[in-house]
């Protein structure tokens, strides 16, 4: 190939491809370029290519490049492998600073940076960027700094604490491909800073194994730390960091990042995703910074005898210099991830934590959509979604392990959790195998073809397309059963016999109608100490149905201050919290029962309950109960038991327990009344009307609600004045006793026209007449 290149002495990057054909440099054994330090790097113009070939001795030189390529034309840097597919080996160790570099370098400030250092040098136009540039097919090695290299200046010197083995301070549309990046600080390392010229572009880490890079005691190297505007990691095999490294697997500070398709094993952090500290003023303003996708990933954080950090919290988004205002403050898409945790609170030999936290926000203004994941723990660590700040959103199906809690036990909550999803519930799923972190689904796991598609994350933006492939790096993904497989992996385990997931409980929102009726029972696995609780879990009860707990001994409240009993709805809202005390009426009995409606219950849906351990003492063998954890204790409330016999409005032993809603024809300035008409209710209960704004009662008096029983003699009236304690509501309540039920029976309440008057339109309510709200009151179910 003929060449013609120019060599003035001021710079003319922008033009040379005008003038020049591409050249290919051929480098190692037999080779026109026998070494490195020959190669003319920064002469390498749009569509160059260097070959390296493999040789038995490390490549000792640092390279630097400036290249300004082309979409069509890049600059390419591409090891070639031996006949044993052995890749060339690039080392920091020992190296030199060649020559043709001495005026590229800074002495002070980046040479000691990197083993590949990309950056826009002092000769180039302010603006210009080193662009289009691919390195790929090398092993690179030895940037860190316990080891040391010869600088310009034939100094020997170490690296620094932060070097990498590729040092990216600007560069426009980056890809490394295919390398294995071995102990050095940083493994990737990517800048920009505060203008547009000063701004990296476009990066893309795919297909790469990271392995053993760090430093030892410290928390600020990582295998990947980036920083620009729109980067794409994906397809890498990303191992430990070095013993006694503190940092993260990935660290991030761009906009636009998607993370898919990795095995991630976890360092500090798995994923540390924060803000950009040194470009905020333009990753900010990016149109992309403020949704970040992560999918297809395995996510692995294991406790281990070699020193190797692991992550007691796995994946964090927010910030991490204080400016809350430059935080992400926006949504992490976190959907088709296999998590694998191995932590333990206790054991004999391997380091402990006693909680783990999945998601770590910063502030209330993040947020994490979570959708068709594998949340799978195998130690005993006390697992929690959340810590203190930040909202989760929970849809499509996840498939989680038992025992995992909203928000870490040792911090206050202030953000949301929202169950949207289908959760299926276990201690076991059918992992290939464990040992060797191989996680495609044996036949019969709970988790194939259990997935919902989710137009939210799985949007023509980010398709789920490929998978991680252990001998491939990536391999394509295709659905191939009715549904896609929850997780990282499509397709179960070929040769395998069927997994048994029986002790998967499935809990889904939207069948809870199909749920067996409330019974007495025992827990799925025996909790010491309590022999049945009602409702059993995973049946269905009324809204007016009670709570009870039978105990194997006479119960005592000595000693037991905070340990608690507490109900929880399914988006972890606190709706009761029972530290039952000495002295209490319960106290010397083999049981407790509570209302539903005394715990806060006022609407259908899912239920948690949690009990503390020791929440009863006893008298004898087993002296106390044990922890029911938040997935144990799960119960549906409904509106309507479903009846065996048609509801006949004239037989009341037909009627259903109470519910709460409207009447039968429509009255206007009344959205719903408890107990809705032809209901069965107990004494104890409650009276409620809404209405469809708020109430006042000026101008109302002598309109009035009033009692009739069963013989149509009115029990009660009631006028209320204004100035009462319910103007401004749009809901009323009294307890049944209040309006002067106190027997069984049958009762009719009817309600005058403009009994209130209401803020908006239709103004004031219109009448409810004898016949229409009839309830019957009973002393039980």
């Amino acid at each position: 190939m003929i060449s013609i290149k120019l060599n003035f002495s001021i710079p003319i990057l922008l033009f040379t491809s005008f003038f020049t054909f591409a050249d290919t440099y051929k480098v190692g054994p037999n080779q026109p370029y026998e070494n490195l330090n020959t190669v003319p790097w920064l002469e390498l113009i749009a569509g160059d290519t260097v070959l390296i070939h493999y040789r038995e001795e490390p490549y000792r030189t640092k390279i630097g490049l400036r290249s300004i390529g082309t979409k069509d034309k890049p600059v390419t840097i591409s090891g070639v492998a031996n006949f044993e597919g052995k890749l060339p080996i690039i080392s920091g160790e020992n190296a030199t600073t060649p020559d043709s570099l001495i005026s590229f370098f800074s002495e002070q400030w980046d040479e000691a940076n990197g083993l590949i250092l990309i950056k826009r040098d002092r000769s180039m136009r302010w603006g210009l960027k080193p662009s289009h540039i691919i390195i790929k097919n090398l092993i690179l090695t030895g940037a860190s700094t316990t080891n040391q290299f010869t600088d310009q200046f034939g100094q020997e010197r170490n690296y620094a604490q932060s070097s990498a083995a590729i040092w990216a301070s600007l560069v426009d549309t980056l890809t490394v491909k295919n390398c294995q990046i071995i102990d050095n600080g940083n493994g990737i390392f990517v800048l920009s800073k505060n203008s547009e010229e000063e701004i990296s572009r476009d990066i893309i880490i795919e297909g790469n194994t990271f392995s053993d890079n760090g430093v030892k005691n410290s928390f600020r190297q990582h295998n990947i730390y980036t920083q620009a505007a729109g980067i794409i990691i994906q397809y890498n095999k990303i191992n430990s960091l070095r013993p006694l490294s503190k940092g993260a697997a990935i660290k991030d500070r761009s906009s636009g990042t998607v993370i898919r398709y990795n095995k991630i094993f976890a360092g500090a952090y798995a994923i540390d995703l924060v803000d950009p500290e040194d470009s905020y003023k333009i990753l900010t303003q990016e149109p992309n910074f403020h949704d970040t996708w992560v999918y297809g990933n395995t996510i692995i954080s294991a406790a281990n005898h070699e020193n190797r950090v692991y992550a007691s919290r796995l994946i964090h988004y927010g910030g991490d210099t204080g400016v809350t205002d430059i935080y992400r403050k926006g949504t992490l898409h976190f959907f088709h991830n296999t998590v694998f945790l191995d932590i333990y609170s206790t054991h004999d030999s391997l380091p402990l934590s006693w909680r783990t936290r999945l998601f770590i926000m910063d502030t209330n203004d993040e947020s994490v959509e979570a959708s068709n994941n594998i949340f799978y723990s195998h130690g005993d660590t006390n697992v929690s979604w959340l810590s203190g700040f930040g909202h989760l959103t929970l849809s499509g199906t996840n498939w989680v392990s038992t025992n995992t809690a909203v928000n870490a036990d040792n911090i206050e909550f202030s953000g949301s959790y929202t169950n949207n999803s289908k959760m299926i519930l276990g201690k076991t799923i059918g992992f290939t195998d464990i040992d060797s972190y191989n996680f495609k689904l044996r036949n019969g796991s709970s988790a194939l073809d259990s997935a919902t598609l989710s137009d939210k994350n799985s949007s023509d933006l980010h398709p789920l397309t490929s998978q991680y492939n252990e001998n491939t790096m990536t391999s394509p993904r295709t659905i191939e059963g009715a549904y896609p497989d929850l997780g990282a992996f499509e397709g179960k385990t070929i040769g395998d016999g069927p997994f048994d997931s029986k002790d998967n409980i499935i809990i889904d929102p939207e069948a809870i109608d199909s749920w067996p009726l409330a019974t007495a029972g025992p827990f799925i696995e025996s909790v010491t100490g309590i022999t049945s609780v009602y409702p059993a879990p995973l049946t269905k009860v009324s809204l007016l149905d009670k709570l009870e707990i039978q105990f194997s001994s006479v119960t005592v409240y000595e000693w037991t201050s905070d340990r608690k009993l507490k109900l929880y709805d399914n988006n972890a809202n606190l709706l009761a919290d029972i530290d039952l005390e000495p002295g209490s009426p319960n106290e010397g009995e083999h049981s407790i029962s509570f209302l539903l409606s005394d715990l806060g219950i006022k609407n259908v849906g899912i239920y948690y309950i949690t009990i503390d351990s020791g929440f009863a003492k006893f008298q004898s063998t087993p002296w106390k109960t044990a922890k029911v954890s938040h997935s144990q204790w799960i119960f549906a409330v409904v509106d309507n038991i479903n009846q065996t016999v048609p509801v006949d409005p004239d037989n009341s032993a037909t009627w259903p327990i109470a519910y709460k809603g409207p009447l039968t024809e429509p009255v206007a300035g009344i959205t719903e009344i408890y107990p809705a008409p032809i209901t069965k209710v107990l004494k104890t209960d409650n009276l409620e009307i809404s209405f469809s704004s708020a109430a006042t009662f000026e101008w109302t008096s002598g309109r009035k609600l009033s009692v009739y029983d069963e013989y149509s003699t009115l029990i009660s009236t009631l006028d209320l004045k204004e100035g009462d304690i319910n103007e401004g509501n749009s809901k009323l309540s009294y307890s049944l006793n209040e309006l002067g039920i106190s027997n069984t029976g049958v009762y009719n309440l009817v309600l005058d026209y403009g009994f209130v008057k209401l803020a908006q339109f239709p103004w004031r309510n219109s009448l409810i007449d004898y016949g229409q709200w009839k309830f019957i009151v009973v002393e039980s179910y």
